[in-house]
Order: C-alpha cells, then structure tokens, then sequence
C-alpha cells in the first residue's frame, strides 16, 4: 500500500526521520546527535553501523543502557556488509574497534543566543519558556 502512494526515496525519508532509537529519539538525526554529537553526514562507518543496528530493537541495544549489546548488534550489521566489496577487511576491523558510546551527549541548541539573552533578561526566574521558530 505505501509503495503505492509514495516514492522510495519518500519511504526512506519518512523511515530514516521517523525510526526509533531508545528513549526519546525519534530519526537518525536526532540518534546522530544524541549519541555522537554530530550530524548524519559525518558519522564514521562503525558510528552508521551501530545507528542502522538500533531500530530493529532500540530499548534493548540502547548504548547507553546496554553497550556490549549495542556492540553486538553494530558488528553484525558489519559482518553482513562485509562481502560487498566497498569497505575493505581492515576498515572493517577499525569500525569494530570503535567504542560504542556510553552515555548520551545533549542536544545541540536551536537559538543560543536567544536562550542566552532570555537567561539574562529574566535571571530572576527559574524556569523561562520561549517559542522559537527556526525557519525564521
């Protein structure tokens, strides 16, 4: 049915934005972030690995929780494209040796300098709520 209405590519888009990855995380941007600090774009093949490995079960890889099953699960995801031809043997093998993260990174900030002025306006208050529309 999905196929019917929509591209592959627009399969993809939607999978890769709305897949699960442990906790909060919704998208492998949002996983790249939490998990690596960095954008999709400049994930190494071990960090890809792990982050296409979490879906399938992501409370029960989370790495965070669960790090020697997060490895597991990454290096299968290795082992299995491992015969393709485009990764040699060796980096393959330093993708293995990648240490699997331990602890999530915070997220990067929308507006810092606008939760930054907010701070200052209002640093007699505990809690500042602000609305930020960052197309703008």
């Amino acid at each position: 049915q999905l196929e019917r209405a929509l591209s592959k590519d627009d399969i993809l888009s939607l999978y890769l934005t709305l897949a699960p990855y442990g906790g909060n995380l919704e998208g492998i941007r949002a996983a790249s972030f939490a998990y690596f600090g960095k954008e999709p774009r400049r994930l190494t093949l071990g960090e890809t690995a792990l982050l296409v490995a979490l879906p399938q079960s992501p409370e029960y890889r989370r790495p965070d929780r669960h790090p020697e099953r997060a490895r597991a699960a990454r290096n299968r995801v290795l082992d299995r494209i491992s015969g393709n031809g485009i990764f040699s043997a060796q980096e393959l093998e330093a993708a293995k040796a990648e240490p699997v993260p331990s602890a999530r990174k915070s997220m990067p900030l929308v507006a810092p300098h606008a939760a930054d002025d907010a701070r200052a306006a209002f640093s007699d208050r505990s809690i500042i709520k602000l609305t930020i529309r960052a197309r703008l």
